[in-house]
């Protein structure tokens, strides 16, 4: 915001590159990228690395939340979850029970700690806007100044009704954070997880649990509205550097060349290419 000379690459998270646009502080990315590497990137990381028609800033991977669930504590309670693919998911209530017979096994009087299900990023807005979501909601109405309409809808009533029940049935554990969850799923206390794609790596290390990656749930007769958070971290050329030139030869580097594998491999990223 100072205008500084001292930074010619920025980390922009999605969400902020309309913001940081507006304010001037990201040169377009249109005379350094050419159409046929823009084209090597998916669809939606285009979209949403644009603003006001001109390319900002370009994708270092693409978010893909999926649920991740702890095989070894779910046979050890008897539960075995059914197999499923994208066209025939899981349904958040199918979840719910399965955690709650799990539970009624490993955990019947709730005084070993163990969750039944939760969010890797349940306090945080990006994941939890996907349960009213897959109800068909919306997050924006045609006048964004207000939530009239949208937080009051029966999509979000429905959403936010499954949510508190699974609190009060015991299944899922007040208290738990962002800042909580992964490393309680990580130590053997949560049987279902929804977090990013990207954990994968991290939970393949454990010796203790198998843990197994599966498509996101959706809700019973909503299947058409199957969703899951998304977007990710993008690198664009600062508006105040001396040096653009080289500083949109990095972001290439970062993003379509070398760099991009060497991420991708070294995070376990999801790649936007």
């Amino acid at each position: 915001g100072m205008g500084s000379t001292e930074y010619d690459v920025i980390a922009v998270d999605t969400p902020k590159i309309a913001e940081y646009s507006d304010k001037g502080y990201l040169a377009p990315m249109d005379d350094y990228i050419s159409s046929d590497e823009v084209a090597k990137l998916q669809a939606p990381c285009i979209e949403a690395s644009m603003y006001k028609d001109k390319l900002m800033v370009m994708p270092m991977q693409t978010g893909i939340s999926v649920m991740y669930y702890n095989k070894t504590l779910l046979d050890e309670a008897g539960v075995t979850v059914p197999d499923n693919d994208s066209s025939n998911r899981l349904t958040f209530e199918e979840v719910s029970a399965l955690a709650k017979e799990a539970l009624d096994v490993l955990d019947p009087n709730g005084d070993q700690g163990i969750c039944g299900l939760t969010w890797g990023q349940v306090n945080k807005t990006y994941a939890m806007l996907q349960l009213p979501t897959s109800f068909g909601g919306i997050q924006l109405g045609d006048d964004p100044t207000t939530l009239e309409g949208v937080v009051d809808s029966e999509p979000w009533e429905k959403a936010y009704a499954f949510y508190q029940g699974l609190y009060t049935s015991g299944v899922s554990t007040y208290g738990i954070s962002a800042d909580d969850a992964n490393s309680l799923f990580k130590a053997g206390k949560v049987l279902f997880l929804i977090n990013s794609y990207s954990r994968w790596k991290d939970y393949q290390k454990s010796e203790d649990y198998e843990y197994v990656m599966c498509y996101m749930p959706c809700f019973e007769g909503y299947e058409e509205y199957a969703s899951a958070p998304t977007g990710s971290w993008n690198v664009g050329v600062s508006a105040f550097s001396e040096h653009k030139d080289v500083a949109a030869e990095f972001v290439k580097f970062f993003t379509l060349g070398e760099g991009h594998d060497m991420w991708v491999e070294l995070q376990g990223a999801f790649s936007a290419v």
